[in-house]
């Protein structure tokens, strides 16, 4: 060991004396100490930087489930608050010959009436025929669209049973986002669009092999960007940064569990404001200021 430090020692000495090979060898180990600490420091801002990102998706994430929840409470209350009119009960357990109508019409007003008061055009009351009795809450999808729906029994006569259905269009959800200043879409998956009818598939257009949306409904210039947005990199980190919006995608389930598509909620990154301009300026800034350090310790060297 003794004698390798003697030879090291020596080695050192004769390089040192030569200026050329010194000032070169200083250069050479300078230029990889700036490089190798600008990778250093670029890995730790950039794992910052996606922490943030996962952080931000998970806030997204819970904000729109706290909107799904909310959502299904609103429908069900509804339809529990219509299903305690008696005279509604008693007008389809009645032998009226006008029933079918005056039964259209009491829906009718009762979904005017609603619509106007909260605003909204998405609300409807629908009585529903089925064999079973039980009580459905969620997201469902109908023969024109994807809705939030509670369904109560009213009646039963015989082996039939007279549902009230309220349901409210998942579209409604956009405006909720819009005050937020998020973009909000749902896309239908090839099940959940083999469900619409046939009359109503013209509303819909193909993003991709997978998903569907609904035209008309959103702003052209979020959709156009959903075309080229990777879904598998989506899907499998939950949030994806792309040249104008940052995105998260959370997976949507009927109320059987089943999956019908995706919800993808994204926020204009093109303001310098926006939390993703923030993070690469901080970035930017790290990155600007650990060069200086290192040119300046290295000058100080020499």
């Amino acid at each position: 060991m003794f004698s390798f430090i003697n030879w090291f020692g020596s080695i050192f000495e004769k390089t040192k004396k030569n200026k050329g090979l010194w000032f070169t060898l200083l250069t050479f180990f300078s230029l990889a100490g700036i490089f190798i600490s600008l990778g250093f420091v670029n890995f730790l801002v950039s794992d910052v930087a996606e922490k943030t990102y996962h952080n931000q998706k998970i806030r997204y994430s819970l904000n729109l489930k706290s909107h799904l929840k909310s959502k299904s409470a609103f429908v069900l209350s509804n339809a529990i608050s219509m299903a305690q009119d008696e005279s509604l009960k008693a007008l389809i357990l009645s032998e009226d010959i006008n029933k079918s109508i005056k039964l259209d019409t009491k829906m009718k007003s009762a979904t005017a009436r609603l619509n106007k008061y909260l605003n909204s055009k998405d609300l409807k009351f629908i009585l529903e025929p089925t064999l079973k009795a039980e009580v459905k809450n969620g997201v469902r999808v109908f023969g024109d669209g994807v809705a939030f729906s509670a369904s109560i029994p009213l009646v039963s006569n015989e082996d039939k049973t007279t549902n009230l259905l309220f349901r409210d269009s998942i579209l409604s959800m956009v405006d909720t986002f819009n005050l937020q200043n998020k973009k909000f879409v749902f896309l239908l998956n090839q099940s959940a669009m083999s469900q619409i009818n046939i009359d109503f598939k013209g509303n819909y257009e193909a993003i991709n092999k997978t998903y569907f949306l609904r035209k008309e409904a959103y702003e052209k210039i979020y959709t156009d960007s959903l075309k080229n947005l990777d879904f598998e990199k989506l899907e499998e980190s939950g949030h994806y940064r792309g040249l104008n919006f940052f995105y998260v995608g959370e997976k949507l389930y009927d109320s059987h569990g089943v999956d019908i598509g995706i919800i993808v909620l994204a926020e204009n990154v093109s303001d310098d404001n926006s939390f993703v301009n923030l993070v690469k300026n901080l970035v930017n800034s790290v990155t600007m200021v650990a060069l200086g350090l290192i040119v300046s310790m290295i000058l100080f060297l020499f």
